[in-house]
């Protein structure tokens, strides 16, 4: 026969076992795979400074787009 006392500390031996090994492996697999995502992402370029004419003219053209 199978006592209530050996079934409760099975189980919390398994939680406890459990616990340490998320807590010592999968947290910080998730940390070092977080920092290499942030890593290999590209940085964005500064936008270039565009001069009056340029600017002017994406006016017009969102204007006439609009106007469709």
């Amino acid at each position: 026969m199978l006592g209530y006392g050996n079934v409760i500390n099975a189980l919390i031996t398994f939680i406890l076992i459990a616990a340490v090994v998320y807590f010592a492996f999968v947290v910080p697999m998730n940390k070092i795979a977080e920092l290499r995502a942030r890593s290999k992402a590209p940085v964005p370029a500064k936008e270039e400074e565009v001069s009056e004419e340029v600017a002017l003219l994406r006016e017009i053209r969102d204007a006439l787009v609009r106007s469709k």
